[in-house]
């Protein structure tokens, strides 16, 4: 969390230009297995879950999307209708898939003020997915890790956790450049495109002139159990549908009236004069179970779901549209039990695969539970530290032992706490000398602009301010 606010701290002072974004809040309508964009004659190849208009029919225009008589979102001008691949916990004990309930989803529509198009009445587009993430950037963020569910710590992929966290909080971008000619596409993406470096006030590419918001997608889970969580296509690739409702005109006078100076996912930023928010009066304090709650006075009557698949999609063995489970898990040096597995990982193989000779440079480091900022080449040293302090330890105890026997006369109180204090010692030495394996600094291997570009790409490395960092941190 911390290292999101910084780089939003550094992209608000970089970007000089008039700035903009809107948080707009939504509860979840339903989960069904269709899809409006990809497939309007019928069911679609793995289950939805679905925010804003209270449509979902695969039949759905953009006039119904006008005529919804409900919306879950909190803004009333917003007809849009969004939706992600569901996402799903698998329980090895019952064999059983459960849909996992979120806790509220958010869109923030992000622009340049006055130097952007509001969205043509009806456009549809989808953004990330599998082979986009340098453009659609999807993170996960675990917030407060725990312990994995029974110590089984498996995972199906990178993008969903094993622990436990108090939420996660998934998030991603859409496309944001326009051919300005088409409303959809035949793949559903082709009529849109990504802007240089996937900044909302970056260059358009000539094929696609015309700059709209950008959309930044945020959905929660709050808590998160941990254990094995994929999505509805049997995957850990994070992809979203959306389909304007807003009415073009009405939409662009926002973005050519509004400014907050927030070029970036402010969560303040709310252009709350420029459209009316059904859970005014909007308040900088206010925690996310506290936005929740302003939400649930505001949702539309149960969504009969029914009416359009009566196909069950909770609490099943096996994911619906009959989609497997694809296990596809990069290893990570967080999982590594042994030294030797430990300094095998080399940067190729894991979520960081850095380019050129630097792929092969190892990964991890083995040190110990105490000391994060050790260096390989200080493991030996610490090896033969680690026997030190075993005999310094056994020394401790002998004299322990001696002055237990030399007050052999105590009374047993004094006994016990010599020997709680002797336990407590032993298990702090252990936990001192205990070693794990942990991830080096991928990004910090690269020195200067040039190979940090070149080779930390695939890594999502960026330099700035003479370092090359992990974008995400």
């Amino acid at each position: 969390m911390l290292g999101r606010l910084v780089l939003a701290l550094a992209a608000a002072f970089l970007h000089q230009s008039s700035a903009t974004s809107m948080k707009i809040d939504y509860l979840k309508l339903t989960d069904v297995r269709t899809d409006p964009i990809t497939h309007p004659g019928g069911p679609s190849p793995h289950v939805h879950s679905f925010y804003g208009a209270s449509e979902a029919a695969p039949s759905t225009t953009y006039e119904k999307l006008r005529a919804a008589a409900g919306n879950t979102g909190n803004v009333k001008e917003n007809k849009s209708l969004y939706w992600h691949p569901t996402i799903y916990r698998y329980d090895k004990n019952t064999g059983r898939f459960a849909v996992q309930s979120t806790s509220y989803f958010s869109t923030y529509y992000i622009w340049p003020t006055g130097d952007a198009t509001a969205f043509p009445d009806g456009l549809k587009m989808i953004g990330g997915g599998a082979g986009t993430a340098t453009e659609s950037r999807p993170e996960s963020d675990c917030s407060n890790p725990g312990p994995c569910p029974d110590g089984d710590c498996e995972r199906w992929n990178d993008f969903f956790p094993a622990t436990s966290c108090d939420e996660l909080e998934m998030s991603m971008l859409m496309p944001s450049c326009w051919d300005g000619v088409n409303l959809d596409s035949a793949d559903h993406r082709s009529h849109m495109a990504y802007p240089k470096n996937s900044e909302a006030d970056g260059k358009c590419p000539e094929t696609h002139p015309v700059r709209l918001p950008q959309i930044a997608v945020f959905t929660r889970i709050a808590p998160y159990l941990g254990g094995v969580h994929l999505f509805s296509d049997g995957t850990g690739h994070f992809h979203a549908d959306y389909f304007s409702g807003w009415k073009s005109k009405e939409l662009q006078e926002v973005l050519d009236e509004c400014e907050n100076d927030s070029m970036f996912s402010a969560p303040t930023g709310w252009c709350e004069d420029h459209v009316t928010f059904r859970d005014a009066p909007k308040d900088e304090d206010a925690e996310d179970e506290e936005l929740r709650e302003k939400l649930v006075p505001l949702q539309p009557p149960a969504f009969d779901a029914s009416a359009i698949s009566d196909e069950p999609v909770d609490d099943v063995a096996h994911l619906p549209g009959g989609n497997q489970p694809v296990v596809d898990a990069t290893p990570r040096c967080v999982e590594q039990k042994s030294k030797k597995a430990c300094k095998a990982l080399r940067y190729s193989d894991t979520e960081f695969p850095l380019g050129g000779k630097f792929g092969k440079r190892k990964a991890c480091k083995w040190t110990k539970e105490s000391d994060d900022d050790e260096d390989e080449e200080d493991e030996d040293e610490s090896d033969s530290d680690a026997d030190s302090e075993s005999e310094d330890e056994e020394d401790e105890e002998d004299e322990d032992e001696s002055d237990s026997d030399a007050d052999s006369d105590s009374d047993s109180d004094s006994d016990s706490d010599k020997s709680d204090k002797k336990r407590a010692l032993r298990w702090y030495l252990k936990k001192k000398r205990q070693k794990r394996c942990k991830a080096k600094d991928a990004c910090g291997e690269l020195k200067g602009k040039k190979k940090c570009k070149k080779f930390g790409a695939a890594s999502r490395c960026v330099y700035e301010g003479g370092e090359c960092f992990f974008e995400g941190e």
